[in-house]
């Protein structure tokens, strides 16, 4: 759980007193006082302004066992076009793992070629083998069908290596082409002996993504049905990335929806395939101007049957702590960047 938790859902907030947004060709009023008042949370204006990173663990809004919730909010006396720019740059923030990437998929009805450079290295090999010989349990993310596909592998590759990549281009490839054409309803429960929903708790998570229903409905929406989408200037963008959870390799499927206007940026971002560690990642930012600089509200809801269970409400306690460690160097990157001490 600890390396991955980096970019995460959203804390809207942040606007100008008042900004508009144009949803469907309809302009809808936002308040920032007014939103940051209807989250509940006692948010110490003094600080906010000052530039310190205000962290909120969100019990209130773990709907489910497995769920773990972290919301964060930046004030910045910088340009809104400033701390975009910024902000875009680092969409992909990946850790200092040697062999982590991450590649934009542009073609969705064939994505097989942009997974040619998914490989295991020799200093993998370790990783490699637990695949190889997995079974059952929750070392990994597949499905009855994708643990049948792997072993049929085995028997057409001599190296090992090679067996590995095979089968994690497949299973990449066939959830991203399910995912495109029907949506979270597609993803296929994990086989950890018992079955886990992915796409039940996603559905369920995102009845707690309350600001983003409240005042940006119809982006919320359309989140929540992709790909029936409305609203066809949404940017889309999908990744798959190579990156490290828990000192393993850890393989992600990733769509950002992203609204950007001159008063206000939404993006939502759903990991909705990872191969290891978590079950998903459901992410939403905030960027809108605010007073003379721009405000940055980010958060983070996760889920993982690690913490549900006995002992959970410690799970959940320390879930929630490690998620506030590797959200906040991006937080402290924009303060070093835009921040004068």
């Amino acid at each position: 759980m600890r390396e991955l938790l980096r970019e995460k859902v959203l804390f809207a907030v942040g606007v100008l007193l008042v900004t508009t947004l144009s949803c469907y060709g309809e302009h809808v009023a936002v308040d920032a006082d007014k939103i940051m008042a209807s989250t509940g949370l006692d948010i110490d204006k003094e600080k906010l302004m000052r530039s310190e990173i205000l962290v909120f663990e969100r019990g209130d809004q773990e709907r489910l066992d497995s769920e773990i919730a972290v919301d964060m909010l930046l004030y910045l006396n910088a340009p809104y076009e400033a701390v975009l720019k910024e902000l875009h740059r680092g969409e992909n923030q990946l850790s200092d793992y040697a062999y982590a990437t991450a590649v934009k998929v542009d073609d969705l009805k064939d994505p097989s070629p942009y997974f040619k450079r998914l490989t295991f290295s020799l200093k993998e090999h370790d990783e490699v083998e637990r695949l190889l010989s997995y079974k059952e349990g929750d070392s990994f993310n597949l499905s009855d069908e994708e643990i049948k596909r792997l072993h049929e592998l085995t028997k057409k590759f001599d190296a090992k290596e090679k067996v590995a990549e095979a089968f994690m281009r497949e299973v990449l490839s066939a959830r991203l082409q399910a995912y495109h054409e029907k949506g979270v309803q597609s993803i296929a429960s994990y086989d950890h002996g018992d079955k886990v929903k992915v796409s039940k708790d996603l559905k369920t998570g995102s009845q707690d993504l309350q600001i983003l229903a409240t005042w940006f409905d119809y982006f919320y929406k359309d989140f929540l049905h992709y790909p029936s989408v409305k609203d066809k200037h949404y940017k889309h963008k999908f990744y798959w990335i190579k990156d490290a959870m828990d000192e393993r390799p850890v393989f992600i499927l990733k769509h950002q929806m992203v609204h950007e206007q001159p008063g206000a940026t939404v993006i939502a971002e759903r990991q909705f395939y990872i191969s290891q560690g978590l079950d998903a990642l459901q992410v939403e930012i905030i960027c809108m101007p605010y007073r003379e600089g721009t405000i940055l509200g980010l958060g983070a809801q996760t889920f993982t049957g690690k913490v549900a269970g006995f002992g959970s409400f410690v799970a959940h306690k320390i879930g929630r702590m490690q998620m506030e460690k590797q959200l906040k160097p991006m937080f402290v990157n924009m303060q070093r960047k835009f921040v004068r001490r």
